[in-house]
């Protein structure tokens, strides 16, 4: 079993609330026995889900809105969040073919997002999604070691 940290406001006051993530294993030994439980939120595999809600834990203020895997059209985003009039796509880039990550961000631009932020796991990548990439005014590029912890 994994935790995963993410702020919550309660009461005017910021304190942590974890979340276990049961990985494949998990589940199995749990179904089991018999014990209930709830699959978090989002897609992918168990790294990916924990950046999508470290991400969001990270980037969603009070004002906000968004979620994980949030549409505004007919695709969703790992992470989207409305702030006044920005509207802010995160794509998490864990490994694979970065040719989908260019098509991702094609569409997420044509669904009406302003920004897409890739939030991608080494130097390597960014610098290959960047040789990749023409149109640099609507993306930015992120470490996902950013979103780590608190």
């Amino acid at each position: 079993m994994y935790i995963c940290r993410e702020p919550h406001e309660q009461q005017l006051e910021l304190f942590e609330r974890s979340m276990l993530f049961a990985d494949k294993l998990d589940r199995t030994n749990l179904d089991k026995l018999g014990i209930q439980y709830k699959v978090p939120p989002g897609n992918g595999s168990f790294t990916h889900r924990y950046y999508q809600h470290q991400i969001l834990g990270k980037e969603l203020r009070k004002s906000d809105t968004g979620g994980i895997e949030y549409s505004l059209g007919s695709k969703r985003v790992d992470v989207g969040i409305i702030r006044g009039n920005e509207k802010r796509a995160y794509e998490v880039v864990m490994e694979g073919t970065l040719q989908k990550e260019v098509e991702n961000l094609r569409k997420d631009l044509t669904d009406g997002w302003d920004i897409v932020i890739f939030c991608v796991v080494s130097n390597e990548i960014t610098s290959r999604l960047l040789s990749l990439i023409h149109e640099t005014d609507c993306v930015e590029i992120r470490l996902l070691q950013e979103f780590n912890g608190n």
